[in-house]
């Protein structure tokens, strides 16, 4: 009996890794239907990446800016280095001070599509108060990154300078006085 028993366990035992062997082949298959279908999905994500597209912003300036009160364009270009069209391109002033007057307002300015090596150009109007600033451009497509221009500094005018001079001799000579 003893052996019967034995026999009975060493055929459950190859049952049991039969069992195991068939679900494993089963199993690889299903896998190798889920990494096909990423590769689809890669496929799309790879179409998607060749639509994509890259920019490059520009800023230059005209005219005097260094005192409160001058008026100077600056003119923005947006150029589409890549090799597909440009969808829904905008630009946007950044860092402008509250008291500064730029024309046009808006927030951002579109240029619609811009064409693979096309260049297009924004000119903006503004007026400076006593604020400096260090303005610059972004712009971005719906098919591209956010890139942005070099910085512009507009400087505080050498009148401002010389009047916060005077102020910090004032306070050092009246807390000297104090001493």
């Amino acid at each position: 009996m003893k052996r019967q028993a034995k026999t009975k366990f060493k055929s459950r035992g190859f049952l049991f890794f039969f069992l195991v062997a068939l679900a494993m082949t089963s199993v690889i298959p299903s896998a190798m239907a889920v990494q096909d279908s990423n590769v689809s999905e890669n496929s799309s994500y790879d179409a998607f990446c060749r639509m994509q597209t890259d920019l490059v912003v520009f800023m230059e300036t005209e005219g005097e800016y260094k005192n409160e009160g001058d008026s100077f364009k600056v003119f923005v270009k947006v150029k589409n280095i890549g090799e597909v069209n440009a969808i829904s391109t905008k630009v946007s002033l950044q860092n402008i001070p509250d008291g500064w007057k730029v024309t046009p307002a808006a927030e951002e300015i579109s240029f619609g599509t811009i064409k693979p090596q096309e260049t297009v150009t924004k000119e903006f109007r503004i007026t400076r108060d006593a604020t400096d600033a260090e303005i610059f451009a972004l712009a971005s497509a719906k098919n591209s990154g956010i890139v942005s221009s070099e910085i512009i500094p507009i400087p505080i005018s050498p009148l401002v300078l010389v009047s916060f001079a005077f102020v910090a001799l004032a306070l050092f000579i009246k807390r000297k006085d104090v001493l």
